[in-house]
C-alpha cells in the first residue's frame, strides 16, 4: 500500500529535468545564471556544464532538435 495521497502517483514525486533545446543536456547541467561565462566582447562562452558543450548560451526550454548531418556524393 502506498503512503502518497489519493490522486498522486510515484512519478509525480519524480524530480522534473527537461532537456534543453538548444543542447539537449538536462537543465542540472546548465550553469546559474551569475555563473555563465562569458567572453571579452559580452558573448556567451560556457552556459552548460557539460565537457565540451558550446552550443549552448543559456537554458532554452523548447524541442530539442539535432542537427543532422548527410553526405552528398
Amino acid at each position: 500500500m502506498s503512503s502518497l495521497p489519493p490522486g498522486v502517483t510515484d512519478s509525480m514525486c519524480e524530480p522534473d529535468d527537461p532537456p534543453c533545446g538548444s543542447c539537449g543536456h538536462a537543465w542540472s547541467d546548465h550553469l546559474e545564471e551569475e555563473d555563465i561565462v562569458y567572453d571579452a566582447d559580452g558573448y556567451v562562452k560556457r552556459a552548460c556544464n557539460i565537457i565540451g558543450c558550446d552550443d549552448c548560451s543559456e537554458f532554452n526550454d523548447g524541442e530539442y532538435e539535432p542537427e543532422v548531418f548527410q553526405e552528398y556524393d
